[in-house]
């Protein structure tokens, strides 16, 4: 015999209506946020690396005997614009026993209107020379 009144799972079940709506609301902006952070993040790491690549080449190039500084620079900068690193900086400081390159920058973002993480990179270490025994 039927009352015309609904099972009583029916109802419970209405109650929660919308529910997975409001979990994705939530969760939902989270999970994006986390994933583009991961996103700058390696383009943050990317950045720093070539950073310290373009300083290492230019310390290579300015520690031989007879390197040129200038060269060094032009050489680094080159390489930090090609690989991507936005408004890069450099400088070269050689004297007769050591040299010391610093590259910065900024890292790619794909924020808009933010200028992205500022990377840096110093390498230094002793010059080539020729000595006598």
């Amino acid at each position: 015999m039927r009352t015309g009144r609904r099972p009583e799972r029916m109802r419970d079940s209405e109650s929660d209506a919308g529910s997975i709506t409001v979990e994705n609301v939530i969760i939902l902006p989270l999970v994006l946020l986390f994933i583009f952070g991961v996103i700058q993040g390696g383009l943050w790491m990317h950045g720093q690396n070539v950073a310290h690549r373009a300083a290492s080449s230019a310390y290579q190039e300015a520690r031989v005997h007879n390197g040129d500084a200038g060269a060094a620079q032009a050489h680094a900068l080159e390489m930090a614009e090609g690989a991507g690193l936005r408004s890069p900086g450099v400088t070269v400081a050689k004297d007769r026993d050591s040299v010391r390159v610093t590259v910065t920058g900024s890292a790619q973002t794909f924020v808009p209107g933010w200028g992205g993480p500022s990377v840096s990179a110093e390498v230094s270490g002793p010059t080539e020379r020729w000595s006598t025994p």
